[in-house]
C-alpha cells in the first residue's frame, strides 16, 4: 500500500453525472444545456433530466456526459457556480 493518496480520483474518459440546481424557469434546462455543451470535449454525449423540488419553486438539471479530463470538469463548475442563474452545482 502506497503512503501517497492518489490525486486523481477519477480515470478518464469516464460518464459523469454534474447537477446544477435554480429557480424553477422554462429557461432554465435549455440554458444549462446550452452552458454544458460549449464547455465539454465530446457534445454529442450530453443528456439532460430535470427533476422539480418537492415545492415545485426550484429544479435540479442533471447534465450526463463523458468526460475527459479535469480540467474540462473544473472549467464547467467554475463556469456553472459563477452562473447567476445557478444556485448550486453540484
Amino acid at each position: 500500500m502506497s503512503d501517497q493518496a492518489d490525486p486523481e480520483l477519477l480515470e478518464f474518459p469516464c460518464e459523469f453525472a454534474l447537477k446544477a440546481i435554480g429557480l424553477k424557469t422554462p429557461e432554465l434546462p435549455g440554458h444549462i444545456e446550452n452552458r454544458v455543451r460549449a464547455r465539454i470535449a465530446a457534445p454529442e454525449t450530453l443528456s439532460i433530466q430535470t427533476r422539480p423540488s418537492k415545492a415545485g419553486s426550484y429544479i435540479a438539471i442533471t447534465a450526463s456526459f463523458t468526460a475527459h479530463n479535469r480540467d474540462e470538469l473544473d472549467d464547467l463548475y467554475r463556469q456553472l457556480s459563477a452562473d447567476p442563474k445557478v444556485k448550486m452545482a453540484l
